[in-house]
């Protein structure tokens, strides 16, 4: 299996594991070959020379890194300087997991690498923690540790991580999936097998029934279609709405159903069978 088809089976398959649904599989994958093209047409250079301007054009994704114990983080520093052709840029790195806030509201990164603890509990206590931060709300956090299984990537998403992989991995492989994670992909390396029996997340365990959570008809249909891996516009034709009403009823479904984002809106929505 080329290097290609190995990132985008990683790819794919924590979706379609943590969600338990095999009719996921098929739109992620789309989307994934697709996200993997524009990346390799997509030219970076650094025209002005200028390798430590964090604001140069050629920077695609900003990179903070956080809680890496000294020997990886020289290592992963060492990598991700040679990762310029793709975009990459660390800006800045903190050795405690409680200077990332500080830190993320001032470097206002794209990406933060969170280095792992021991206890996985805490590591997602972290992640929440940056989430609710106006440094990093938006920020793609991947967190620098192995998914044991799909309980533990459902966590992983539902706790707002974008992508998970250990310290061992090649290379180029770090970089690729970096790459992905930027351009808005999530990526799970490497790909976790079986449903695991991890405790079940406290936020999943409480989150709302559908039938008690009164969605009108219209917002059912709207999350329904996003579910199948519809965009935005798709969704639009496929129920004559214009962008900015589906944007609309995507966000009072987001706020009656308590998910904080589109895929774990969407996961919820295969949870309770609306699909």
């Amino acid at each position: 299996m080329s290097e290609q088809e190995m990132i985008q089976v990683e790819a794919c398959n924590p979706f379609d594991r943590a969600a338990g649904h095999q009719r996921l599989f098929r739109e992620v994958a789309a989307l994934a070959d697709q996200r993997w093209r524009e990346l390799q047409v997509t030219s970076l250079s650094n025209p002005a020379g200028n390798a430590s301007a964090a604001n140069a054009p050629w920077v695609r994704a900003r990179i903070l890194l956080a809680g890496i114990h000294a020997i990886p983080l020289a290592g992963l520093r060492t990598v991700l300087d040679g990762a310029r052709g793709e975009g990459l840029q660390v800006v800045g790195a903190v050795r405690e997991h409680e200077h990332a806030l500080a830190e993320a509201g001032r470097y206002r990164p794209d990406l933060i690498l969170l280095g792992a603890t021991d206890d996985f509990r805490r590591d997602l206590t972290v992640v929440r923690s940056l989430r609710r931060s106006r440094g990093a709300a938006d920020t793609r956090i991947v967190l620098l540790r192995r998914a044991d299984d799909a309980a533990q990537v459902s966590r992983m998403l539902k706790a707002g991580v974008s992508g998970a992989f250990p310290l061992d991995q090649d290379a180029q492989c770090v970089v690729r999936a970096l790459a992905i994670v930027s351009a808005g992909g999530s990526i799970f390396l490497p790909a976790p097998v079986g449903e695991g029996r991890d405790a079940p997340d406290p936020l999943e365990t409480h989150e709302p029934a559908v039938h008690d959570v009164s969605l009108t008809t219209r917002e059912r249909d709207v999350l329904s279609l996003l579910a199948r891996g519809l965009s935005n516009a798709e969704i639009g034709r496929e129920l004559s709405l214009s962008v900015p009403t589906v944007k609309k009823h995507l966000t009072q479904v987001m706020r009656k159903i308590r998910q904080p984002d589109r895929l774990r809106a969407a996961l919820y929505a295969h949870r309770q069978g609306l699909v």
